[in-house]
């Protein structure tokens, strides 16, 4: 497998990716909360309950999930369908609206479940297998201080595909399995109310990237023409706060570095980080240069940008590339040729680079954007 560590077209140097499941653990974890989707079954064994689903996740989006709850010789179908902050369960035959909750979020519980430093790497046969100190507490509030975990992951994605976690004598417990990464999925949500938002904005002609934009991010959407300006319809589950980022501008700046600091014009930090200071000399390009964005998930399974130049140009040994604000990763380049192309790796959710995408490629002129009754004249 090749693994390329930043990537410049016309310079890139990829290395052998030789996995080392002893060191590379932490950052193979850190991946799963990176990924497009998964699809997903467990089992929850409680003293009194035994619980049995299967679901789909679209991560930063939604997911839906159907199972049983088994207690005392009963058996109890459930449904969820959570997406943005609310959740629909099926009572009776109907939908109930609430706030989200865990049941309808299995990423936060697999999250909670891997906060731990240490997973003691056990060996190989046919996947990477790890113990860990697991935290479940809700399983066996009493003896919580005793659970334990066992992961496995695939020596072929590097991602978790079997989680066990529970008492030692497995009186209680919670299996998941994970798979099906990445796929293109789809929540399919119940008939809800919609709200109405009111759109302003000036200068270009933007209506029809308003439609575009919300169609690349697979946004459900109506909009008509009203004395107020725009309007668009959508599911409640979408808030204003939503809207806004959805329709919102992102910003790309490519910088050239320097050594010294007296040749900066600015200071910035790697992801944030105040112990990595970047010295800017002179900002290279902006997103007013890109002709195209596009997204991938590299043979590690991360995800990866790959941001493409209206011009060739030459870049400078060393650059720097920031995503609305934040340096997201650092070059050191060997080239003596113009290039267009950049690959990017980010600390960034695959609905953010969507977002980011989706901005880029549908520019839109700063908007106001006002709850609205909906009254359209």
């Amino acid at each position: 497998m090749l693994m390329p560590i930043f990537c410049v077209i016309g310079c890139i140097h990829y290395s052998k990716y030789i996995p080392d499941p002893e060191k590379d653990i932490q950052l193979w974890v850190a991946h799963f909360s990176h990924q497009r989707s998964f699809s997903y079954r467990y089992t929850m064994q409680t003293s009194t309950v035994k619980t049995q689903a299967q679901g789909v996740c679209v991560i930063e989006r939604g997911e839906h999930v159907r199972g049983t709850w088994q207690q005392n010789g009963h058996l109890l179908p459930f449904e969820y369908v959570g997406i943005q902050d609310r959740e629909y369960s099926k009572q009776n035959d109907q939908w109930v609206s609430a706030p989200r909750g865990e049941q309808s979020d299995i990423l936060i519980q697999v999250e909670r479940l891997l906060q731990f430093d240490e997973f003691e790497y056990q060996g190989t046969n046919g996947v990477y297998t790890y113990h860990f100190k697991a935290n479940i507490p809700f399983l066996a509030p009493g003896r919580w201080k005793e659970m334990i975990g066992v992961m496995d992951v695939s020596k072929q994605t590097f991602l978790p595909i079997k989680i066990w976690a529970g008492l030692p004598d497995s009186s209680v417990s919670w299996t998941i399995e994970l798979f099906d990464y990445n796929k293109k999925k789809s929540i399919e949500t119940p008939r809800v109310p919609w709200s109405s938002y009111r759109i302003q904005g000036g200068g270009m002609d933007w209506q029809r990237s308003v439609k575009d934009r919300l169609g690349s991010l697979d946004i459900d959407h109506r909009l008509e023409q009203s004395s107020e300006g725009l309007i668009i319809r959508v599911p409640e589950y979408y808030t204003l706060e939503d809207i806004k980022s959805y329709l919102g501008n992102s910003t790309i700046t490519v910088y050239r570095l320097t050594p010294k600091k007296e040749d900066a014009i600015q200071i910035e930090y790697l992801r944030g980080d105040k112990k990595v200071p970047l010295f800017c000399a002179e900002t290279l390009f902006t997103q007013k240069d890109i002709k195209n964005i596009s997204l991938k998930i590299d043979p590690a399974y991360r995800p990866l940008v790959i941001i493409k130049f209206a011009d060739k140009n030459y870049f400078p040994p060393e650059i720097a590339v920031g995503i609305n604000g934040v340096i997201q990763d650092v070059a050191v380049l060997d080239n003596d040729q113009k290039i267009n192309t950049l690959h990017l790796y980010t600390n960034m959710h695959y609905f953010e680079l969507q977002l980011l995408k989706a901005s880029i490629m549908h520019t839109l002129p700063d908007l106001d954007i006002k709850t609205t009754s909906g009254d359209f004249r």
